[in-house]
């Protein structure tokens, strides 16, 4: 193999390698100096078991865009906006105030920093990245699908890739500022949200890169975890399938719970995901 074709092959790998972010937790990649990604994914959550006497129950349809460009090699930017639609059932006391019905419209824009302080590459696929993020949820959605208030909230993540594994591993908080006294979602009230995230991927197909494959396929599990200042603590396991290609890739996840220890808005009774993310 000559030295030229060595160095197409490690490069294409590593675009796959550094691609290896799952669907509900934040990875240390991000696009190259001056490239562009994009990503469209379709999110559908039940809400039940209202523990606020309000009883709500939520089926909630979510299109979120999102557009991401590195300003350098370790310094880039996203955007990204969601499209809810949102039917609830309330009682009484919800309707009361306000509650129930459908809502339609965009959620509230969010803006992300990512700086990637660390990475130590030990072949072309090998990788171990560190970054440190900082994110700003402004108050443009629309009525009652947005916050109505500004929440910035910054975190770190750890990426590692070694042979067909990765590892995600990320932290964050979020500050609320708002006045809503019945959220929906974490973060989304009076208190503020530390969450926890963790993702791990084996890669299925192929057994070996040999720089000949249409792209990669993996397995995927997650682990959320947020606890928010109020006490609330919610635990999420979500299984899923990822493909990826040297400029796009498709993912789908289911997300189950398996803490819910809420008092201050609806469980998340299940959810799932589908997306797809397409490098410019």
């Amino acid at each position: 193999m000559s030295r030229g074709f060595s160095a197409v092959v490690v490069w294409s790998l590593a675009g796959l390698a550094g691609a290896q972010e799952s669907y509900w937790t934040p990875a240390a990649t991000q696009p190259g100096r001056g490239q562009w990604t994009g990503a469209v994914r379709a999110e559908y959550t039940r809400y039940q078991n209202d523990p606020t006497g309000l009883g709500r129950r939520v089926d909630e349809s979510v299109l979120r865009a999102r557009l991401n460009y590195g300003l350098t090699r370790d310094v880039s930017f996203t955007a990204e906006i969601p499209f809810v639609h949102r039917e609830t059932e309330t009682n009484d006391a919800g309707r009361a105030l306000g509650l129930g019905g459908t809502d339609a419209g965009a959620g509230d824009f969010v803006l992300t920093a990512k700086w990637r302080f660390w990475q130590h590459d030990t072949s072309g696929i090998d990788t171990q990245r560190l970054a440190a993020f900082a994110n700003l949820e402004t108050p443009t959605g629309t009525g009652d699908l947005s916050s109505h208030s500004w929440n910035p909230g910054f975190g770190a993540v750890y990426t590692g890739v070694r042979g067909r594994h990765g590892l995600n591993q990320a932290a964050s908080y979020t500050f609320a500022t708002g006045t809503d006294a019945n959220p929906l979602a974490p973060g989304q009230g009076t208190d503020d949200a530390l969450r926890f995230d963790t993702s791990y991927l084996f890669r299925l197909y192929p057994e070996r890169y040999t720089g000949e494959e249409a792209g990669a396929a993996y397995i995927v599990l997650e682990h959320n975890g947020v606890y928010e200042t109020n006490g609330d603590v919610e635990s999420l396991i979500s299984p899923g399938l990822l493909w990826e290609a040297s400029n796009w890739a498709g993912e789908i996840s289911v997300r189950l719970p398996l803490i819910q220890e809420v008092d201050h808005r609806p469980e998340r009774a299940w959810g799932v995901g589908f997306g797809v993310r397409i490098l410019f």
